[in-house]
């Protein structure tokens, strides 16, 4: 007898209750609901990313999504939103027109293009637009700056002007500081654009960083170079709706 009730003991079922199917269902499905409401919050930030691989592509002299038609690998479409997808065909066609000039110019190494998540970034190295310690644009550089205005001028985004120094500290009656040496460059380049290149002042802001923004450690003489410059932001539509009115 005791053989038996043993053998019972050891075939006895002890599988889960029939609840705990549907409650593990139930945690599943307000899992998959989370997961779906977040990647809602993420769609833009994906239809840059997409767009940011196929110009990468496109660059290098592959073909893009605004060239091919295809869709990305994951199968989502960015072609249902039209805005966001005519904004990024002509920032792609304003970089390319702008490294064409550069490079007929003999620019390229002097000005540097640079694509990131606030838009297109035109990067002059100091000595071009400027002499060392000053902030009257030279008047060679006049003519650059025409050019990459007449480029730019057509888009509607925002462009914003950003002076950037090196950490070699500077003080004269005109300059008492980095600051105002890069601010002054700044508003420079806005009020050529403005008085010399028909910019709507709407259209335009400028900022100064002074040494506090560099590119690279102020640690050689090359590098202090390179951090000298004067950037140039060509707005994405998103980012240009929170400057001021």
């Amino acid at each position: 007898m005791a053989g038996r009730r043993r053998q019972r003991a050891d075939n006895q079922d002890f599988s889960s209750p029939a609840w705990m199917t549907t409650y593990a269902d139930m945690v599943q499905l307000i899992l998959c609901f989370f997961i779906a409401l977040f990647a809602f919050s993420q769609v833009d930030a994906k239809k840059f990313q997409q767009v940011a691989r196929s110009l990468n592509t496109v660059f290098s002299g592959g073909q893009g999504i605004l060239e091919s038609g295809q869709l990305p690998n994951n199968g989502e479409s960015i072609l249902d939103d039209p805005h966001f997808l005519q904004e990024m065909a002509a920032l792609e066609e304003t970089y390319r027109s702008l490294e064409e000039y550069l490079a007929q110019e003999g620019l390229s190494e002097k000005v540097e293009l640079e694509r990131d998540e606030r838009g297109i970034i035109v990067s002059f190295a100091d000595r071009v637009l400027f002499e060392l310690g000053k902030a009257e644009i030279l008047p060679p550089s006049r003519t650059v700056l025409g050019e990459v205005a007449q480029i730019i001028g057509p888009l509607p985004n925002q462009l914003r002007v950003e002076g950037h120094t090196d950490n070699l500290p500077i003080s004269t009656a005109q300059f008492p500081s980095n600051w105002e040496l890069s601010t002054a460059r700044a508003t420079g380049v806005v009020r050529f654009f403005v008085e010399e290149c028909g910019f709507s002042p709407t259209k335009l802001s400028a900022a100064g960083y002074g040494e506090w923004r560099p590119r690279f450690p102020n640690d050689s003489a090359a590098h202090r170079a390179k951090n000298r410059r004067v950037d140039l932001v060509i707005l994405r539509t998103s980012l240009s709706e929170n400057e001021p009115n």
